[in-house]
């Protein structure tokens, strides 16, 4: 314990302004928690309970919100069973004690933030930026401290992944598990399977392995009791639905017939399903920060909440690179976040009115994210040294 407590003293006087960036946003956290929160985790509250009382979510899903399904693996539905059952016996509120699993993840992500740049040899001045641009990020404040939403925890899951890519060696099995778990968090991590599956050879049976035990391991209750419906939550349902949220699609639904709108999705997913397949040959952080804009670009339903899923890669662009593009689009989509969601929506028209304001600001954002794609694919590649190029596709080093 003295020695723990000598560490802490020691790392604390070598980066002073990375803690304060901490303690400033624990802070900010400490006063939104008990504020109030949206309709998702309203939903995920009613999930808990349904759990707690034997009902299967995925055939009887909660109805806190329009979306009639639990679509996603049931990691987060297990680990805020516990703080349900804390909440119902020690008559806690859940708004505070189902919120901090998604403080942990903010947590987490802000210090592998920080955790990056000191790798690169950045000081706590950087570090302290980096860490305040995602910790102290409007955005990240009200997706999670206050509206409840998840995102946070899968983000900084895909992280501690990814330190662990190159630290893991070939043989390893962190890399690997971790993926898997960052998969059930969310499934967006799932975007970078075809670069691992295709420039990790060595690792591919491991990976594959992972996400078979995580993934099979979590869901097997469901699958031996519902498989279809679990499947078609997981796999299917956001597939048919109609565009929605923050996406340049809302305008097109607007002017054409609801059918013609649906299958135009279609032919959108495809080509992101191709680009991810022809994009492999970038570099495993370029590739992951691309292949999350595409589907914010392409995909037919883009909530506030996916654009956590960009931010620290931004960021570590922004700081490293300092990268104008970067930094312009990290501010457009922490800036359209905070002003176009369920409880904030001023860009919204009142009554019957066209949502001309709302759909520029879609419109406006996307074109960020169409340039900033165009960005990263047209900068020069160095060449890979023989480490690197280990690490990518398994050949011995």
């Amino acid at each position: 314990m003295p020695d723990m407590l000598l560490r802490s003293r020691g790392l604390a006087r070598a980066y002073p302004l990375t803690l304060l960036v901490l303690v400033v946003g624990l802070v900010l956290r400490a006063v939104l928690l008990p504020l109030g929160h949206g309709s998702d985790f309203s939903q995920q509250e009613l999930a808990e309970r349904f759990t707690l009382a034997g009902i299967n979510v995925y055939t009887q899903p909660p109805h806190a919100k329009a979306i009639n399904a639990y679509a996603y693996f049931p990691l987060f539905l297990y680990l805020e069973l516990p703080f349900m059952w804390l909440g119902l016996h020690a008559h806690i509120s859940f708004t505070i004690l189902g919120k901090l699993p998604v403080m942990a993840g903010d947590v987490l992500t802000a210090l592998l933030i920080a955790a990056y740049l000191d790798d690169r040899r950045h000081g706590d001045g950087v570090m302290a930026l980096g860490a305040a641009l995602y910790f102290l990020n409007p955005l990240v404040l009200y997706n999670g401290a206050f509206d409840g939403r998840f995102d946070a925890l899968c983000v900084g899951l895909l992280l501690l992944a990814l330190r662990y890519y190159k630290r893991d060696g070939l043989r390893g099995w962190a890399f690997p598990l971790l993926y898997g778990v960052a998969v059930a968090a969310k499934s967006y991590p799932i975007f970078i399977l075809p670069w691992l599956l295709m420039r990790a050879s060595r690792r591919r049976l491991r990976i594959l392995t992972a996400l078979l035990v995580v993934l099979g391991g979590l869901s097997l209750l469901y699958l031996l009791r519902s498989p279809a419906q679990f499947l078609y939550d997981i796999v299917l349902y956001n597939g048919h639905r109609l565009p929605s949220g923050q996406t340049w699609q809302n305008v097109v639904r607007g002017y054409l017939p609801r059918e013609v709108v649906r299958m135009l999705t279609y032919p959108l997913l495809a080509l992101f399903g191709s680009a991810l397949l022809l994009l492999t040959a970038l570099d495993l952080l370029t590739y992951c920060t691309v292949a999350i804009l595409l589907f914010l670009l392409l995909s037919q339903i883009v909530y506030e909440q996916y654009f956590l899923w960009a931010i620290p890669f931004l960021v570590f662009d922004l700081v490293e690179r300092r990268s104008r593009s970067a930094g312009i689009l990290l501010a457009a989509l922490s800036a359209l976040g905070v002003l176009d969601n369920e409880q904030i929506h001023p860009l919204r028209p009142h009554d019957h009115a066209v949502a001309v304001t709302e759909y520029a600001a879609y419109i406006a954002v996307d074109l960020c994210i169409l340039i900033y794609v165009v960005v990263l694919l047209a900068r020069p590649r160095s060449r890979p040294t023989m480490q690197r190029q280990a690490l990518d596709d398994g050949a011995p080093a």
